[in-house]
């Protein structure tokens, strides 16, 4: 097995920025990214069954030479076993991790899963059930739309990912800063990929 199949990964969070976070980083022409922005092939257990070939084949066939390869899956920060996963299959990929206070980060999940229609509960009322069920495994998660508190629980993610690569190989970042400094928090982006850091687009700013 290679050491790195693709370039990097953005693992996350869910709901804090990583669709514009997707554009911004498609808009680099040193940067491929697939129009799937989620293609969760380490997390889905149908799609990691098919190989790592299917998913180079799938995904990243045809890349030009002197172009950086990535993914965006926020599905990767939900379940444990993604990232023994990932070192089994890439493990010199590097990361990068958005985060977002997490109960901001809780309520704009909630409010998404309103908007699908797959939660009834009020907000108060959907945290307290979350929060008596205590722990669950991997396997018992149904939906991983509703899983408003396991998507913000950063320090058990991230141990869980230091067990396997070092902390060099990961960024993190923060969704306020992102937010409020867009070409900055990209410029640092970059800088970590090893691609042009001065690149900017208008897209920075949507």
């Amino acid at each position: 097995m290679a050491d790195k199949l693709i370039d990097f990964i953005v693992i996350g969070a869910a709901r804090s920025g990583t669709t514009s976070l997707f554009m911004n980083l498609r808009a680099h022409p040193q940067i491929f990214i697939p129009l799937e922005k989620e293609i969760c092939f380490f997390s889905d257990n149908d799609r990691y069954k098919m190989g790592p070939d299917w998913y180079m084949k799938n995904y990243f066939a045809g890349v030009s030479s002197g172009v950086i390869t990535g993914e965006i899956t926020p599905a990767y920060m939900l379940f444990e076993y993604v990232a023994e996963r990932i070192h089994q299959t890439t493990p010199r990929s590097k990361f990068i991790i958005m985060l977002r206070n997490p109960i901001d980060r809780a309520y704009s999940h909630f409010r998404f899963a309103r908007r699908l229609d797959i939660e009834e509960k009020d907000f108060r009322e959907a945290i307290a059930a979350l929060s008596a069920r205590g722990g669950v495994s991997d396997f018992q998660i149904l939906d991983e739309n509703n899983e408003y508190l396991m998507f913000g629980e950063y320090g058990r993610i991230l141990e869980n990912y230091l067990r396997y690569f070092p902390k060099e190989q990961m960024k993190i970042l923060f969704f306020e800063k992102f937010q409020k400094n867009t070409t900055a928090t990209m410029k640092e982006i970059f800088e970590f990929l090893g691609v042009r850091s001065d690149f900017t687009s208008d897209k920075f700013s949507k």
